[in-house]
């Protein structure tokens, strides 16, 4: 895939799209849904990464944010809270080669520095206009025990005040030693 993402970015994007917007509109029994991407990092990072080094052609990204602003604009995709977990990419790559994960052995550093900088210019900057919710950063690229500590005084923010006994052990942390 990342040895030849023109031909299949569009392919991958659509799919990665429709499946994203199915799982954020379908009915839920939980007080809280988290979900790893949204339709917005897909648009205003993977696709426009897409289109700015060249795997997809002008025509087919506008047609990606035709998309992407349509179905936007007729479903109101609920959003309470953007967790940015803030990586530098040479961690993230450590992490992928330390993961093994068949798909992501080719995955180049560039690739990640590129999506780093789009998920800055999105959530930080706030160069793609206004987010749909309110944005907590954590930074990832402290060791573990202190990201467990950040989540441990942010847990009722991530979890939209839902109390933890609602929530159940799934958004519980285990304990972890210190590193």
């Amino acid at each position: 895939m990342y040895a030849d993402a023109s031909r299949w970015a569009i392919a991958f994007q659509s799919q990665v799209l429709v499946t994203l917007l199915d799982r954020q509109l379908r009915q839920q029994s939980a007080p809280v849904r988290l979900v790893e991407r949204s339709v917005y990092s897909c648009r205003y990072c993977f696709i426009e990464n897409m289109y700015r080094n060249g795997s997809i052609p002008l025509a087919d990204y506008k047609e990606m944010d035709r998309i992407f602003k349509y179905v936007v604009a007729q479903r109101e995709v609920p959003t309470d809270l953007i967790v940015y977990l803030r990586a530098s990419p040479s961690v993230c790559l450590g992490r992928v080669r330390t993961r093994h994960r068949g798909g992501e052995d080719d995955i180049p550093l560039a690739y990640l520095e590129q999506l780093h900088d789009l998920h800055e210019s999105w959530l930080i900057k706030g160069l793609f206009g206004p987010l749909p919710a309110p944005v907590l950063v954590f930074d990832c690229d402290a060791p573990l025990s202190q990201l467990l500590l950040d989540y441990r005084a942010h847990r009722e923010e991530v979890m939209c005040g839902v109390p933890i006994e609602v929530v159940g052990e799934r958004g519980s942390v285990p304990d972890v030693p210190a590193q």
